[in-house]
């Protein structure tokens, strides 16, 4: 995936880059304050590694669309479906009885750290190969209306595997990477979707829940809109 936006994307909507800033800084403030919330009842968690961690992350995948073409199809559509898994996910385990805050707060940590990885195997399976202005007017990034396709990596590994191989190439040997490495693996829920292992926590079952909602909601909202106009 490119790490800036070509010109001529510039040139027809001057605000994008300002627009992906927003959205990517918002998400890396929100992982931040979850990481920081963790660290300060778990003190053996390194708190500036985690940061990092999530930064790569982040960064990585602010000009990837969140699929093919079925939901968050735009530049920064990755961006904007991880930042909703995170927070759904967040929502999700108010339901979690557990009420000791150093408990807690481990839990939302796994959770969180799995929403931004989730799907970070997509950088390296899809890639934007055109654009395709028609003079429609452009009021956010989402407007900007973009071919993508699957790389070969998409063909031979899938962004699930690669999503988890990333996030085992990032994170230190322990509890954490065992747990977060398991919600990833298990964001699909079943096999014949993709997934090798079916939620056993807590935190992979929120994430779970939530990358449904995100999809499903995005993919539902566009066959509407598409009908309408159709």
């Amino acid at each position: 995936m490119p790490t800036e936006l070509p010109p001529y994307v510039l040139f027809a909507f001057p605000g994008a880059d300002n627009e992906l800033a927003t959205k990517r800084d918002k998400l890396f403030r929100t992982v931040v304050g979850l990481i920081g919330d963790a660290c300060s009842h778990h003190p053996a968690l390194n708190r500036a590694r985690l940061e990092e961690v999530a930064r790569l992350a982040i960064w990585q995948m602010a000009f990837t669309p969140g699929s093919l073409g079925k939901h968050h199809c735009w530049l920064g559509g990755l961006l904007d479906h991880t930042g909703e898994v995170l927070g759904s996910a967040i929502d999700l385990l108010r339901l979690h009885p557990e009420t000791t805050p150093g408990q807690l707060s481990w839990v939302r940590l796994v959770a969180a750290m799995a929403a931004i990885y989730h799907d970070l195997g997509k950088t390296a399976t899809y890639e934007v190969l055109g654009y395709n202005f028609r003079g429609s007017p452009i009021n956010s990034i989402r407007d900007i209306p973009i071919t993508c396709g699957p790389t070969e990596l998409h063909r031979t590994h899938g962004h699930l595997s690669l999503s988890y191989a990333m996030w085992e190439a990032e994170s230190a040997p322990g509890q954490l990477s065992v747990e977060v490495g398991h919600a990833i693996l298990a964001h699909h829920q079943l096999r014949e979707w993709g997934s090798p292992v079916s939620p056993q926590s807590p935190a992979a079952w929120a994430v779970h829940l939530a990358d449904m909602a995100s999809v499903n909601i995005s993919e539902q909202a566009y066959k509407q809109r598409d009908a309408k106009h159709a």
